[in-house]
């Protein structure tokens, strides 16, 4: 990456009022502020965003909500309320997008839906992220991150044939999600620009990770036939899997294309595996992957976690430890890349997050601030941006419509 250090990011300037809880929304907003935007946080006055209560709480901050959070300024507006409605649209004339991931109807009981904030700002950006998607017939459902995983035909093939199905222990559906909403998001703002108007974005949970499990479907419709679990291993290449290594370590093998294949059964000092008609190519392989699978099992059984990691990186044949968090921590590359950061948190020091997903050639993304606490900045964004004075603010307090 070239040396030139531009502060200047793709997002900068634009403004993003987040009226969402918990994982997806949150975590898309976040990943928009690692490219500059401004990101202020909507929390109930009393109870705040719930995502701050879930585990593992370290110091009373929630690991997750820090994460997802940094960066961020909250404000406490009563959205239930008809004065804190009214405090949302003076703000926002002055904010390119909003969010929202409550159940699809919700938030146009409070008088913040679509139509009515465009007429107040004609070039905002509304993201609506649900379950289930605005419309449709199971539009009206609540989802999480693991009915995502479920239904999006992932829950199913993830585990080995003789295993029982199992969510995954991390936020999957969520965090694919909002990889997803970011995408959108920025697509609309560079639409914006050509077209000077805004738009209404409509993200389900599963859609993104239904969209990365594609395969499931297109196999069922062209086949007839529906894909079962395979553990570990692949749909559509063999050798891949996972591995244990003769001192109890784990590493991950793909030799799926044909001169990776050959260059593993060549280091295993079975050339003449390529010739078998069984192995000779992807097809053949796939067909007869259990037999593969464990002719490299055996080989890799022979050796020490490090020691078969150097030879078949020495091959040029993929592979990969399994990490676990303190191998992550301690990763050198990831260090020196920054795809692992240390965040400015007061309550936990040396608390270590993910980088941002993607680099920007000569821009550096700010230092990871600690996640807010309720309403930290709600004196601060109200008066500054909203234009509103002491006494205002203190009668919407005494009302419940907001709190600092």
């Amino acid at each position: 990456m070239p040396d030139t250090n531009c502060q200047i990011g793709p997002l900068d300037g634009v403004r993003v009022l987040e009226i969402a809880t918990i994982g997806a929304a949150p975590f898309a907003t976040r990943l928009l502020q690692d490219f500059g935007a401004t990101v202020v946080k909507v929390e109930d006055p009393t109870k705040g965003d719930p995502g701050r209560q879930i585990t593992p709480l370290v110091n009373g901050v929630s690991l997750m909500f820090a994460r997802v959070n940094a960066n961020k300024q909250s404000i406490a507006v009563n959205l239930r309320s008809e004065e804190g409605q009214q405090v949302i649209k003076k703000l926002l004339p002055h904010f390119d997008v909003v969010t929202e991931n409550f159940r699809p109807g919700r938030i146009a009981r409070w008088g913040l839906d679509y139509d009515t904030l465009r007429a107040v700002n004609p070039r905002i950006i509304m993201l609506h992220m649900s379950g289930f998607g605005q419309v449709g017939p199971r539009s009206p459902e609540p989802g999480f991150g693991g009915v995502a995983e479920a239904i999006s035909g992932y829950t199913y093939v993830s585990r080995w044939p003789e295993d029982r199905p199992h969510a995954s222990p991390f936020m999957l559906g969520d965090s694919t999600a909002a990889f997803g909403a970011a995408i959108a998001v920025s697509q609309a703002l560079f639409r914006r620009e050509r077209t000077g108007e805004g738009a209404e974005l409509d993200c389900t949970l599963y859609e993104p990770l239904m969209k990365m499990m594609g395969d499931v479907i297109a196999r069922f419709s062209a086949t007839g036939k529906v894909p079962q679990p395979t553990g570990s291993r692949s749909f559509g290449g063999s050798p891949r899997g996972t591995f244990e290594a003769s001192d109890g370590g784990w590493i991950t093998v793909s030799a799926v294309q044909q001169n990776i294949a050959e260059r593993l059964f060549n280091l295993m000092g079975q050339p003449e595996l390529i010739e078998d008609p069984r192995f000779a190519t992807n097809a053949d392989r796939v067909q007869h992957d259990r037999e593969i699978s464990e002719i490299v099992e055996q080989w890799i059984a022979k050796y020490p976690r490090d020691e078969v990691v150097q030879m078949l990186n020495e091959a040029e044949v993929p592979v990969g430890k399994l990490y676990t968090g303190e191998d992550i921590a301690h990763d050198e590359h990831f260090l020196a890349r920054g795809s692992i950061r240390t965040m400015d948190h007061p309550d936990i020091p040396g608390l270590m997050v993910p980088g941002p997903a993607y680099r920007l050639a000569g821009y550096e993304p700010s230092a990871y601030q600690a996640s807010p606490t309720l309403g930290e900045h709600t004196q601060e964004i109200l008066q500054e941006i909203g234009g509103f004075s002491d006494a205002e603010l203190v009668a919407l307090r005494d009302k419940g419509a907001i709190n600092f």
